[in-house]
């Protein structure tokens, strides 16, 4: 099941079931977390309820909002990817000596498929980051990484913008930083608003299962940059859900963005610029398209 959030014509929040592009509206009044919440047996019924009934439209036509739009949490994995670990200099990761490593995004970085992300003042190295994203489906605490699984609901596509270089006011760029400052920089510089498109649709695990095993895609300007698969993940779906949730309690709709496979642009120097068209896609999930302003 694919299911997208979107705005109707009274401008209201809806949920529709998408299929072969055309999109038919779940019952008014119920969002996107709401419909996670509810769990895969109420998800099954209000989709089978929605393909018989009238459609909405196609999802062209339609003002898409974050395919979850309003996530409780929305955690983040920085180097899941052993190359593009390499292609920043880093060293091959050991599983049996290392954890996932986390971070979180603020909510306000949410926009759309097709949004525009203004780069903001404060970077001159704009970059992408193309990432499978999980969407959780049932409360998870400590759960064992065999039971991680039934936790989650879907996955979606999402891409990490990312501000590399932070101009502070009267500081120069190129200061030499200590470690920390160089830490904090780059925490922050996931943080501007704006900064995760997300979407299009929560594409539910009986088509997509552990999400591995996807062929992950960036391209600017119809320029290939990224060109990558989910199985090649340091960490999987079930091993990051499992690891997040021994430490913060995973709730309906909290989403986890495990990672990015090589070719960003701060390895070759190749930043974004306005009027970029970036355009991320994941095999079975669909294409996330945003420009640069």
């Amino acid at each position: 099941m694919r299911f997208i959030s979107y705005v109707d014509d009274n401008w209201r929040e809806r949920v529709g079931l998408e299929r072969s592009g055309q999109v038919n509206p779940l019952p008014a009044g119920l969002t996107m977390g709401a419909l996670l919440a509810a769990g895969p047996r109420a998800m099954a019924v209000l989709a089978d309820e929605a393909a018989s009934g009238s459609s909405a439209g196609k999802v062209a036509d339609l003002r898409l909002l974050p395919a979850v739009p309003r996530p409780g949490k929305v955690v983040c994995l920085a180097g899941n990817y052993q190359e593009h670990i390499r292609e920043g200099g880093g060293k091959d990761v050991d599983k049996s000596r290392s954890t996932p490593h986390l971070f979180i995004k603020p909510q306000t970085t949410l926009v759309p498929p097709g949004a525009k992300v203004v780069r903001s003042r404060m970077t001159d190295r704009l970059d992408y980051e193309c990432e499978l994203a999980i969407v959780i489906g049932r409360e998870a605490r400590d759960v064992p990484e065999g039971q991680a699984l039934a936790c989650i609901a879907g996955y979606t596509v999402a891409n990490d913008v990312s501000s590399r270089r932070l101009l502070h006011d009267g500081r120069d760029p190129d200061t030499p930083k200590s470690e920390r400052e160089k830490f904090f920089d780059w925490l922050v510089g996931k943080w501007q608003d704006g900064s995760l498109p997300l979407g299009p649709a929560v594409v539910t695990t009986d088509e997509v299962g552990d999400g591995s095993g996807l062929k992950l895609t960036l391209d600017v300007n119809g320029e290939r940059r990224q060109d990558g698969n989910t199985s090649q993940m340091i960490f999987s779906a079930p091993e990051v859900v499992s690891f997040v949730s021994r430490y913060t309690t995973l709730e309906p709709g909290d989403v986890i963005i495990t990672g990015t496979c090589a070719g960003v642009g701060s390895s070759s120097g190749r930043f974004l610029q306005p009027g970029d068209r970036v355009v991320g896609t994941i095999e079975k999930l669909g294409e996330l398209p945003f420009t640069i302003g």
